[in-house]
């Protein structure tokens, strides 16, 4: 929980009013190349709410955005309506964080069907199910992404409901590169660009729970042990200047089997 309330506290105080787009336009350009969205009927999820989706807005009907931030929640919202996009077309609810119990004996599944109803209930679904859930630059966050993965699944439509995950591909470390603390100017929030200051290694400080980036074949068993089929993996969607170097990000997807 601890990682948990130090994500909350550090996106409720990160100020997006000079947001980049310059990965969430990148990034979007090949999601369009991946999957047929249709804009009279694709009804699509952003947990971790960023501007990607809001690249994305006409290429969908409806876009829901969830992020346990209310400062992240607020700036979504404000910066969809300074788009021209309403709050019918797209809008952001803060949501309770998904934090997984290790008691078997109460929660077999991790918390998994509870987590899933009060998600339901807090976006208002009534029944209604994802044609895409996307969530970008988060997965590093998570201390348990497969997890997750099963929880964003279960919101998705059976058979042809598709997953993307958006996060920084597998890296190594520069010789003699330390760990430090960083401000952390979140892709899903501030996509990292050329003249920002940033540590040799991206992604590092209290709100980081997986350093390194991630390998296809990671993702690949977290999607499959899901049940997620069909994955495809795009290692080189994205790229950007960190830290005197090249980042890049993957996009990987699958398709809910049943």
């Amino acid at each position: 929980m601890e990682i948990i309330n130090a994500n909350i506290s550090h996106f409720d105080k990160l100020e997006t009013t000079n947001e980049d787009n310059t990965i969430a336009v990148q990034v979007a350009q090949v999601l369009r190349q991946l999957y047929a969205f249709d804009p009279e009927s694709t009804f699509l999820l952003d947990y971790a709410s960023g501007p990607l989706s809001r690249n994305l807005a006409a290429s969908t009907r409806q876009i829901l955005g969830a992020d346990i931030s209310q400062g992240v929640v607020d700036s979504y919202n404000r910066l969809a309506r300074e788009q021209g996009l309403s709050p019918d077309k797209v809008q952001a609810i803060r949501v309770q964080p998904f934090v997984p119990t290790s008691n078997t004996s109460t929660a077999p599944d991790g918390g998994i069907a509870e987590a899933a109803n009060r998600l339901e209930e807090e976006l208002q679904l009534a029944g209604r199910k994802f044609d895409v859930v996307l969530c970008a630059n988060a997965y590093h966050h998570f201390p348990d992404i497969d997890l997750v993965t099963r929880l964003l699944v279960s919101v998705l439509k059976p058979d042809t409901g598709r997953l993307f995950v958006v996060d920084l591909s597998e890296y190594k470390r520069p010789h003699g590169a330390g760990h430090h603390h960083h401000g952390h100017h979140h892709a899903h929030h501030h996509p990292p660009s050329a003249g920002h200051s940033h540590d040799p290694e991206p992604f590092t400080g209290p709100t980081v729970a997986h350093t390194g980036g991630f390998t296809s074949s990671r993702i690949q068993s977290c999607f499959t042990n899901a049940g997620l089929c069909d994955f495809q993996f795009v290692d080189s969607a994205a790229t950007a200047e960190m830290g005197g170097g090249k980042a890049t990000f993957f996009i990987a997807s699958g398709r809910r089997r049943e």
